[in-house]
């Protein structure tokens, strides 16, 4: 069923029906395309393509990264013989770079773009906007090295040959009026009850329904900016795929779902490393030698998609599972709220399968919204240590995520200028709730599915693990505290509940190797306090000087006598100060 749809999908769009009377250019769709003959190495382009659907129409879009580079390719690989034919009967021949093609869209019409997980996946993020215009052009990377490469910090040094300047095919898209839903293909024969379909006209036998509201608070123009490395056949500097985007002034609504759906999205469709299959490329192509020069000389990883999202004035509502029986029946329930003043997300995909997420924000502000388990009195556990003051330095917070194939994450975390409630059990479901990821496995791939947290250790405050001494390694982390100010609590859910402030610069490392955890906290400087929550800044005293401490905790070391069979002692840990 799901191959049926890609397959009927496989023009890259679907339009509903026109109507059959005539219709006068205006209501037209308009498609131009203009191939230039001959090498002009000063020519804009080698290609122009115009994209016109107006307003009577209807538009959708299903985007799987894997087909929209078999098409590239496929057209690339016919210029490439249409080239070879040229340039045999030439004397003098030049090597140049790949075709370049112009892209003018300009869609007038109700547009719904469709990302689904993979190209064998059901799960679907869907985008709808009123409008979309696209335009592109195209530029070296030292041209874009300084506006987009450094200002978004995107890598584009992977040690491969420096002398060679990326050619780029760097184009904007402007999509009016968005909205974004999670979505789900399904069967049209199993006809749901009170299921509004998208696309109804344009799908035989498969379709579309929307399973979450729009998850933003209202609607705006998105703009996005996409980079696409024309010379990969010659230096992999400049990642294959580059797209940047920017949100500002709205709320967003991220359930567990949502955050689960669109880390797929990013790295099972966009991020999809492709590997080419011989038997598909013209013998005539696969016998130019600068083509694999590179594969054979350089080993060196390389970005195959680096996303982007930066975001001004945005709060993000965290919703978790309260009863999840289906993707029709589906009850959310808050869990946190983050203020991002001034932030940037960041996603690069290696073509080895690692993928690394990384948060950066100079504002940002966490605030517990949990209404299961006992009442929290002080909601704000992270903010500013001045946030009370009129001037004061921004918050700076860096959370980076490395997600590698048959490895655990690995979490880091930095903080500086930070006021922090050590509340634990929530600070540990935001951490499980961040290293969630899909457990789906490609049709078409040999991926093993990534050591996932449990999901439903969200939902609740108090939960228990049950250790297994022989289970992999779940997590990895590595805080950073730098001049933050961390508080304990006596009760939290107590007004005047009596706190122990530490003022702390420090480095902790923590895993759980063999089912058991092992953590080393390295305190550079640290002085205490304490306080009444209730009355915190008249009541705050000093009772320490600056000081610094090292805590280990390890497993301790068991010695074994003699020979024989070995009778393995309970696992003891040991602390050390």
């Amino acid at each position: 069923m799901l191959d049926e749809l890609f397959e009927q999908a496989s023009n890259g769009f679907g339009m509903g029906s026109a109507p059959k009377r005539r219709l006068d250019d205006s209501k037209r769709i308009v498609i131009n395309v203009v191939k230039y003959l001959g090498e002009d190495p000063k020519r804009e382009c080698d290609v122009s393509i115009q994209f016109y659907v107006p307003p009577n129409q209807k538009f959708y879009y299903i985007h799987t990264h894997r087909f929209f580079c078999a098409l590239l390719d496929f057209w690339m690989q016919f210029n490439e013989l249409m080239n070879l034919v040229t340039k045999s009967k030439k004397i003098k021949i030049e090597e140049g770079v790949r075709a370049k093609c112009s892209l003018d869209v300009d869609i007038q019409c109700a547009t719904s773009l469709m990302m689904p997980m993979n190209s064998t996946s059901p799960e679907i993020l869907l985008w709808q906007a009123d409008s979309m215009k696209l335009k592109n052009t195209f530029k070296t990377l030292s041209e874009l090295r300084q506006d987009i490469f450094e200002k978004y910090s995107v890598e584009s040094d992977y040690g491969f040959d420096p002398k060679i300047d990326c050619l780029l095919d760097y184009g904007d898209m402007v999509l009016s009026n968005v909205r974004a839903h999670e979505a789900r293909q399904i069967d049209r024969l199993q006809n749901p009850k009170h299921v509004q379909f998208v696309g109804d006209k344009a799908f035989q036998q498969s379709a579309f329904v929307l399973t979450s509201p729009n998850v933003f608070s209202r609607r705006f123009d998105l703009n996005n900016k996409f980079l696409r490395n024309l010379d990969t056949v010659f230096s992999k500097n400049a990642p294959d795929i580059t797209i940047i985007t920017r949100i500002s002034g709205l709320k967003w609504r991220m359930t567990t779902q949502f955050y689960v759906l669109l880390r797929g999205v990013l790295e099972k469709n966009l991020g999809e490393p492709l590997i080419p299959v011989a038997e598909a490329i013209p013998i005539e192509v696969l016998q130019i030698p600068t083509n694999y020069s590179i594969e054979v000389k350089n080993h060196n990883k390389y970005a195959t998609l680096s996303f982007r999202m930066v975001f001004e004035d945005v709060d993000l509502n965290l919703e978790v599972p309260k009863k999840l029986v289906n993707w029709k029946n589906a009850e959310w329930q808050p869990f946190a709220n983050v203020k991002l003043e001034s932030a940037r997300i960041s996603f690069d995909a290696l073509d080895d399968g690692q993928s690394e997420l990384d948060l950066i924000c100079e504002k940002i502000e966490l605030i517990d919204t949990t209404t299961v388990g006992p009442r929290n009195c002080f909601p704000v556990i992270l903010q500013h240590t001045d946030a009370g003051k009129l001037h004061h330095s921004s918050l700076m917070l860096e959370t980076h995520i490395m997600m590698k194939k048959n490895e655990c994450p690995v979490l880091t975390l930095v903080l500086c200028n930070a006021r922090v409630i050590l509340f634990y059990d929530w600070l540990d479901d935001l951490k499980q709730f961040l290293v969630l990821y899909t457990d789906f496995v490609p049709k078409y791939s040999d991926e093993i599915p990534y050591a996932s947290s449990d999901r439903r250790a969200i939902v609740e405050r108090h939960h228990h693990n049950y250790l297994d001494a022989h289970a992999p390694p779940t997590f990895c982390i590595k805080i950073t505290l730098r001049d933050s100010d961390l508080y304990i609590m006596e009760n939290a859910s107590l007004k005047n509940s009596f706190a122990i402030i530490a003022s702390t610069t420090a480095v902790l490392n923590m895993n759980d190797a063999g089912g058991n955890i092992s953590a080393n906290l390295e305190i550079q400087s640290m002085r205490l306090g304490w306080c009444s929550m209730q009355h915190e800044r008249q009541t705050r005293n000093l009772c320490s000087n600056d000081f610094s401490v090292t805590i280990l905790l390890s497993l301790e070391p068991v010695e074994v006598k003699g020979k024989g069979v070995a009778v393995t002692p309970p696992v003891r840990h040991e602390l050390e100060f």
